[in-house]
């Protein structure tokens, strides 16, 4: 089973990996798309990769022609192993072999922070994309993302591993607003298309806004005159979440769904404060979580004003925006919300 060959993968200090002649700048794939669509995509994010009829009906719905797959992370390894992959999806159903896949690597940026370990970094990840991809899709994969928060002191690494992957796939990379905005400080990454996020912009302590969008952040990176040197895809929410903080807001800790109803059913251990907002009044342990009193927790939705508000902001600016991607494709969070509304 593939699992076990991610065990012998993980235990050895190198992947089979086919020689090259030429280095990744003398051998670019970096301005070729193949994929292109007007459709409405979607992301994947869990482990297990299992349709259910809400799921198979919003792809239908949407004309989906692309899922971007989360295939796995790559973070630090040790001193001596390298970075590692981690977080493997374990399960991809078949219904998938009908659209076209993009797999997705989240890379920490302290998994680059050895230059002379990225060519060999690089040769790793792509031998560990084409296994999962022969092994539930039969083929290998053109294009692939990757999803990574670089920053100035990281880029440099950053940019010479895109190098490398563009030179086995048509690589495409995740862009944050900041470094929209801050794009002579942060650099352009070397790839013909991003994706810009248009989600988690805000900060999770500050229970006075949305963190999962707010127009109004959005304007505050983006204006009128805003531009940058490649196309995007724009990724919107339309998952739910509810953020834990304690009293002095040093410690916040998230779980990844709607924990409404459940804090309403509870009132000996849960008070309302505002709408949404809620403090714990007895010491209890609610999802793994140990809670005292003091601590709130606040229900955060994706909420389709925002979404649009945030569309119109987008679509002001000089930004050159092709296709829309919908985070995630989830049966709970495709229920919560309803697509149509949302103004692609």
């Amino acid at each position: 089973m593939l699992k076990y060959c991610y065990a012998i993968l993980l235990a050895t200090t190198a992947f089979s990996c086919t020689d090259h002649n030429g280095t990744p700048e003398e051998n670019p794939k970096r301005f070729q798309s193949e994929m292109s669509s007007s459709a409405t995509q979607f992301y994947h994010w869990k482990k297990s990769l299992v349709l259910d009829d809400v799921t198979k009906d919003a792809l239908k719905t949407m004309e989906t022609k692309r899922v971007y797959v989360r295939y796995f992370d790559l973070e630090e390894g040790g001193q001596f192993s390298g970075p590692q992959p981690t977080y493997l999806i374990d399960t991809i159903d078949q219904v998938l072999k009908d659209y076209d896949i993009v797999p997705v690597i989240y890379v920490k940026n302290e998994a680059l922070s050895d230059v002379y370990q990225i060519e060999q970094t690089s040769k790793k990840v792509k031998s560990l994309i084409d296994e999962i991809s022969m092994y539930y899709f039969g083929k290998t994969i053109k294009t692939i993302q990757v999803d990574c928060d670089w920053t100035k002191s990281t880029a440099k690494n950053y940019f010479y591993f895109l190098e490398w992957m563009n030179y086995y796939y048509d690589t495409e990379v995740t862009i944050r607003l900041h470094q929209i905005k801050y794009a002579e400080e942060t650099g352009v990454p070397p790839v013909g298309k991003g994706t810009l996020m248009c989600y988690n912009v805000g900060n999770l302590a500050d229970f006075d806004r949305n963190s999962i969008l707010d127009a109004q952040i959005v304007a505050s990176y983006i204006n009128s005159e805003t531009s940058y040197p490649i196309p995007l895809d724009v990724a919107l929410p339309i998952y739910d979440q509810t953020v834990v903080k304690n009293r002095t807001s040093e410690h916040v800790r998230l779980i990844n769904e709607n924990c409404l109803e459940d804090l309403k059913n509870h009132p000996r251990h849960f008070k309302e404060v505002s709408d949404g907002t809620y403090e714990v009044i007895a010491d209890t342990i609610y999802r793994t979580f140990a809670l005292s009193p003091g601590m709130q927790l606040q229900v955060e939705e994706s909420e389709i004003s925002a979404i649009n508000e945030s569309l119109e902001v987008i679509r002001n600016s000089n930004l050159v925006i092709n296709d829309y991607i919908l985070y995630h494709l989830d049966s709970t969070s495709i229920t919560n919300i309803n697509l149509s509304e949302i103004n692609l």
